[in-house]
């Protein structure tokens, strides 16, 4: 029986995370000193087996006055990896 529990648990977490991760950290690193350049920013998103999601954003450029939207937006572009 725990053999049938443990395929069960692991389908949930592959259908869990197919939809939507169940956490996301998003880490955000910047220069104060110039204005945002979105063309050399960087990001890089990766899946974890638990179904947390890792954002790793490198703006190269001040982010003060940037909303969340434009950061969704920016983050979108990059694909998803999975660890």
């Amino acid at each position: 029986m725990r053999g049938l529990q443990s395929r069960l648990n692991k389908l949930e977490l592959v259908w869990n995370t197919a939809k939507e991760p169940r956490s996301v950290f998003r880490v955000i690193v910047s220069a104060i000193a110039k204005p945002l350049n979105w063309e050399t920013s960087k990001c890089t998103r990766t899946l974890g087996a638990n179904g947390s999601l890792l954002e790793v954003l490198i703006l190269d450029g001040n982010c003060r006055d940037v909303s969340a939207k434009e950061l969704d937006q920016f983050v979108g572009r990059f694909p998803l990896s999975r660890s």
